[in-house]
């Protein structure tokens, strides 16, 4: 979601920025048409109920810097405490503590709200101007291409994403029977089952059930767009 902010950050700073982000973060495709310095990776948790992260690894991972522009919308106390070790560097982000704070709201996109960061940089900014489309690699475009044309004519396709939290998850026997019912009353659509870790009782529903599990995200986003 702050993949527009970052995209004019790098327009303003072509070859300067250091992207500091979770575990795995290195390897998406989404930061690829990026102009970055480098991208380097800190493993924050959870403790007592709030996200924090180890104070020495955030200092030693920003290193030198003239500006930091914090994305969390979340805040702690490791974090505050790097924060007045910065001394002489500009701050930007959501919390006190920041040289320049933007307050988090509830009626505001968290997409608008990333990107207004960057916009007290540049208040001319638009987030439309930086909102396009994460660009798929070749190999994608390839292999959709290719689904495509393997696909019986006529042919629709529905996407299904079955898991968040616990406490927010479906029962799977009540996906089973949506699923069902579904390509039974429409024999002309396939189902795109999006899952990280697909259940054996939504595969089996259907020979029309595709199953993307464990697909990188960047082949899972291509084929359900």
């Amino acid at each position: 979601m702050a993949l527009p902010a970052l995209r004019a950050l790098a327009a303003m700073s072509p070859g300067r920025l250091t992207l500091i982000g979770a575990p795995g973060d290195s390897s998406l495709f989404f930061y690829e048409e990026l102009s970055l310095r480098t991208i380097r990776e800190l493993r924050a948790s959870t403790q007592e109920g709030y996200r924090t992260v180890d104070e020495a690894t955030l200092r030693e991972l920003i290193g030198e810097c003239d500006l930091l522009i914090s994305f969390n919308t979340w805040h702690s106390e490791a974090v505050g405490a790097v924060l007045r070790s910065l001394s002489g560097v500009e701050t930007i982000g959501f919390y006190r503590g920041f040289t320049h704070r933007v307050p988090l709201t509830e009626s505001r996109h968290k997409c608008d709200q990333l990107f207004e960061l960057v916009q007290v940089l540049d208040p001319s900014l638009r987030f439309q101007d930086f909102a396009q489309a994460p660009r798929r690699p070749e190999w994608v475009a390839q292999a959709v291409r290719e689904f495509q044309a393997n696909l019986p004519e006529g042919a629709r396709l529905l996407a299904v994403h079955t898991e968040s939290a616990a406490s927010k998850r479906w029962p799977v026997e009540r996906f089973q029977r949506v699923l069902g019912t579904f390509l039974d009353r429409h024999p002309d659509w396939l189902v795109l089952l999006v899952d990280l870790h697909a259940q054996d009782a939504l595969r089996s529903v259907s020979e029309r059930v595709l199953d993307l599990a464990g697909a990188p995200l960047a082949l899972a986003m291509a084929m359900v767009g």
